[in-house]
């Protein structure tokens, strides 16, 4: 509580334009004040048995060539389903409206608030499609992709491995002559999927998450997009992820 009061107080003192300084030091108390609000949470959790749909991931790339296995594994699982989500979202405000009555502070592992889900449910307006948009992307983040990743993907991926442990040499046709990829980049997708088959995780998204970005980049540009900037100094630098999207 007292962090909330703080920020909103460094921010009247800042349209009030009051010193950079005090604005600095508030801003240094308000980071400490965080830190410490994270000793107050709790976490909660469920737990679910997802042993079935395991063993079928697994079964499902099982006794297949390479090329085959990885082909139904990348098209094994359907993608998170937008009016799924939608109708999962209002018949929970309806079973729960109390809990959809308020919003949500989403914050980082050190305390910071880095976003704000409105409340689903308007007591004087009715529906808010910008909430519901959130709550759909959330309910995806927490249930959705996780449940894929620990009762697909991950099963998928280990019986792959354990069955063809795949060299760079083996899993080259994925990056040969693929439009999604930049000339030039790839050996560097090459080496994040290899990690991926591993397990090796960090690596693999230490290494594609910054190449995924060029892609995007790369197949914008193919279509006639501009993804640069032009300022003033006749200087142009390329567009975030945030922007492109």
């Amino acid at each position: 509580t007292a962090a909330h009061f703080l920020a909103m107080a460094i921010e009247c003192l800042r349209q009030a334009q009051a010193p950079e300084a005090t604005v600095q030091e508030l801003h240094k108390q308000l980071r400490s004040w965080q830190e410490s609000s994270l000793e107050e949470m709790k976490s909660t959790h469920h737990e679910t048995d997802i042993s079935k749909a395991v063993e079928a991931a697994r079964k499902h790339v099982q006794g297949k060539n390479l090329t085959e296995a990885i082909l139904a594994f990348a098209l094994g699982h359907p993608l998170s389903k937008p009016k799924l989500l939608r109708e999962r979202v209002i018949v929970s405000a309806k079973k729960f409206p109390l809990s959809h009555l308020f919003g949500t502070v989403h914050m980082a592992n050190d305390g910071r608030v880095i976003g704000h889900k409105p409340p689903v449910i308007d007591l004087y307006k009715g529906g808010n499609e910008d909430a519901m948009e959130a709550e759909m992307f959330s309910q995806a983040k927490m249930i959705d992709w996780p449940l894929r990743v620990s009762a697909y993907v991950d099963p998928c991926r280990f019986e792959i491995q354990q069955e063809h442990r795949p060299s760079l040499r083996d899993l080259a046709f994925l990056v040969e002559r693929n439009p999604f990829i930049p000339p030039g980049h790839e050996v560097l997708f090459l080496r994040g999927i290899h990690a991926g088959f591993q397990g090796d995780m960090m690596l693999c998204v230490h290494i594609l998450i910054p190449q995924v970005e060029e892609s995007i980049r790369h197949v914008l540009q193919r279509q006639g997009v501009v993804t640069s900037t032009l300022d003033s100094r006749l200087v142009q630098k390329e567009r975030s992820l945030n922007e492109l999207l």
